[in-house]
């Protein structure tokens, strides 16, 4: 937990602002970014103090979680009001259509093609992360999205987090995405009983679970390819 120092008691080299100008926004931290875009703190809070706070919340997504927060949610931590709750949410917007408008449209056309699209996201980290890849009607990617970070469990990935997101984006189906940093891509009980369950509850909303593909880095398994879809193994 940083201290709750003021920005103008930092050197003027090492505040967010000016940092930025002299090495560029790619330079600063997360916390930094949102010490910017927040621009002032509160009486009980330095702008740094409340940006680290403002991820804290989101301690289980981190930025992924943040991008899919709410006008409300972000008024309930104490020291965002509705002015610095709707620079945040402007701002996760911009970043997200532009992400949209310029990104090369990708068909997943095969598990190969699924895989080879996620594996940067994945392949090198050493916790495990649950992700969504939304497709539309015609299989192309609408968005690739972190559901949580942590074991699988039903506690952890829970329907109502992975078809928000879904509903959100329009999706017509979805490929259920996780990595295994041990490298090994057998899945697991629970892994089983999860895509089971989050195929059920796809049933009821009308979004087809195509898939489900572990990443264990350079390899991979396709629940599909592996005929384990319908949870022969459980």
């Amino acid at each position: 937990m940083l201290k709750n120092v003021l920005v103008k008691d930092l050197p003027v080299m090492s505040r967010p602002r000016e940092k930025m100008f002299r090495t560029g926004v790619e330079s600063l931290s997360d916390i930094e970014l949102l010490a910017v875009l927040l621009r002032s703190g509160t009486k009980k809070y330095s702008v740094l103090h409340l940006a680290e706070r403002l991820l804290a919340h989101y301690k289980t997504g981190g930025l992924s979680a943040l991008r899919d927060t709410s006008l409300q949610e972000l008024q309930g931590i104490e020291g965002i009001g509705p002015v610095k709750a709707g620079i945040i949410l402007a701002s996760l917007e911009l970043g997200r259509r532009a992400t949209y408008c310029h990104e090369e449209a990708v068909f997943i056309t095969s598990p190969e093609v699924a895989a080879q699209y996620v594996r940067p996201y994945l392949s090198e980290d050493k916790k495990e992360k649950f992700a969504v890849l939304l497709l539309n009607v015609r299989q192309k990617v609408l968005s690739f999205q972190i559901v949580s970070v942590g074991t699988l469990t039903a506690s952890l990935v829970h329907p109502r987090e992975v078809f928000k997101m879904a509903i959100r984006w329009s999706a017509y189906s979805m490929i259920l995405v996780h990595n295994h940093p041990s490298g090994d891509t057998t899945p697991s009980r629970e892994d089983m009983l999860l895509t089971v369950r989050l195929q059920k509850a796809g049933k009821i909303m009308g979004i087809e679970v195509v898939d489900h593909i572990i990443i264990a880095g350079k390899t991979y398994l396709s629940f599909r390819e592996d005929n384990l879809l319908n949870g022969e193994m459980i």
